[in-house]
């Protein structure tokens, strides 16, 4: 089969270099396979688990300070971005800081970009929340199992109930973990096959495409918490046509407290993140973290303002505290969300990519898009073991993982610490976020 004359282009090969791999990689693995010495095993492990390698050059005294600084920075980041973005793929908020741990710590051993961020991601919590968004209540459930957090137990009860997490968020949290699970094999199965050559086709048109309409998406997806209207999902097509119109048919219901609440969030997200941190980023060592400043004044706002009561503005709810007891996810609602998981696979896979792809471009090192595919694989089938949904990178985070100085990913880890003390300790005060504080604090 003759090569297409494209892909001898200079831009082609370049692109070629930085993910580290070319036409006669099936070569490599057959060769690989057939002459299994020890050296070449020993090579295969350390490529399988390049953090070893990654670790070995590690300069203490100049690295481990710019990581610790960008780790905490990055965690505290993914604490509202976490939430926010759990309830974007409708589910609890405590599920996304389970997605910005579990899935991140696997990334740390198997990955080979040292900058990006995994975590919660608005693109695939939208495409999760489609998904489960399609649980209906089932008539005459009270009650469920209790749900089981190390530390502590959790019972569910009547959906409406402010303080529990009701009967159907658990089911939802169940189907949720089970396409995660489905969507890691999918990408290990990939990068096992060695399909990493398909970043190749991914032009920037096309990233930017994607990434413009998924932003468009997002933004319907957050107007209802604006006004403080319940509005329901809409997964069909025409989705963000129906939205603006139940909207614009429920204006009445607005909540005028919510749409002051919402304004002075976007005016004060604007300044810093657009106007101070722009401009300054030469004089800013790191940049304002005006996500977590709005949470918190937002939340002792609320708490000592009672909003709810109040204004009755919404509140998220109880959240638990302590870590998941650890679960089989269920295969048949993996077998159900087959053809689901494989676009949310490679959707979260190309995201990923592309950004890993931009920042070794920047800082002059190569990754390898076969052993990404693997990464991402083993990090959300991890995940789905402890009631995550695919996780993905994150284009702020990152940002903010690079500007901060982080170094390699070592960074995550830091990062992960940060939210494992929130999930532990800090839990069950979360449960006077006001909803508007962080649904804001995620665009």
């Amino acid at each position: 089969m003759e090569v297409s004359s494209k892909l001898r282009q200079p831009e082609q090969r370049k692109l070629a270099d930085i993910f580290y791999f070319s036409k006669y990689s099936h070569v490599r693995l057959k060769c690989s396979i057939c002459n299994c010495s020890s050296e070449q095993l020993k090579k295969g492990f350390f490529k399988t688990v390049p953090s070893i390698n990654i670790m070995k050059k590690y300069k203490i005294r100049t690295d481990l300070p710019n990581d610790i600084i960008a780790g905490f920075t990055v965690g505290v980041m993914q604490l509202p971005q976490g939430m926010a973005y759990a309830m974007l793929a409708d589910l609890p908020p405590i599920v996304g800081l389970y997605v910005a741990f579990f899935p991140v710590l696997l990334y740390y051993i198997f990955g080979t970009s040292k900058h990006i961020s995994m975590g919660t991601v608005a693109v695939v919590s939208l495409m999760t929340g489609s998904i489960v968004s399609q649980l209906k209540e089932k008539p005459g459930i009270i009650t469920v199992e209790p749900y089981n957090v190390t530390g502590g137990n959790y019972t569910t009860t009547t959906p409406g109930t402010p303080d529990l997490i009701s009967a159907l968020d658990v089911e939802k949290m169940a189907l949720a973990a089970s396409v995660c699970f489905l969507v890691g094999v999918i990408q290990v199965l990939f990068g096992v096959f060695r399909l990493g050559f398909v970043t190749t086709y991914m032009s920037d048109p096309l990233v930017s495409g994607f990434t413009t309409g998924a932003a468009v998406h997002v933004f319907t997806s957050q107007v209802k918490y604006i006004f403080g209207l319940k509005i329901k999902r809409f997964p069909n097509l025409y989705q963000i046509f129906n939205t603006y119109k139940a909207i614009i048919e429920n204006i009445g219901d607005t909540n005028p407290a919510t749409i002051i609440m919402s304004a002075i969030c976007i005016v004060i997200l604007y300044i810093v993140k657009v106007q101070v941190n722009t401009r300054f980023k030469k004089h800013l060592k790191i940049p304002i973290p005006v996500e977590l400043v709005v949470v918190i004044i937002g939340t002792l706002a609320s708490h000592y303002g009672h909003f709810h009561d109040t204004y009755g503005m919404k509140t998220v709810g109880k959240v638990p505290a302590g870590l998941p007891e650890p679960k089989i996810p269920s295969f048949r609602d993996a077998t159900d969300n087959f053809s689901e998981a494989i676009i949310v696979a490679v959707v979260a896979f190309a995201q990923s990519v592309s950004l890993a792809a931009l920042m070794a471009k920047k800082h002059h090192y190569r990754i390898d898009s076969n052993q990404e595919f693997i990464a991402y694989g083993v990090s959300n089938i991890f995940g789905s073991f402890f009631s995550c949904y695919p996780a993905a990178a994150s284009v702020s985070r990152s940002s903010v993982q690079e500007s901060a100085g982080g170094k390699t990913q070592l960074t995550s880890v830091f990062s992960a610490a940060l939210v494992l003390i929130v999930i532990l300790v800090i839990g069950p005060s979360l449960k006077i976020y006001q909803i508007v504080y962080y649904h804001q604090s995620s665009w």
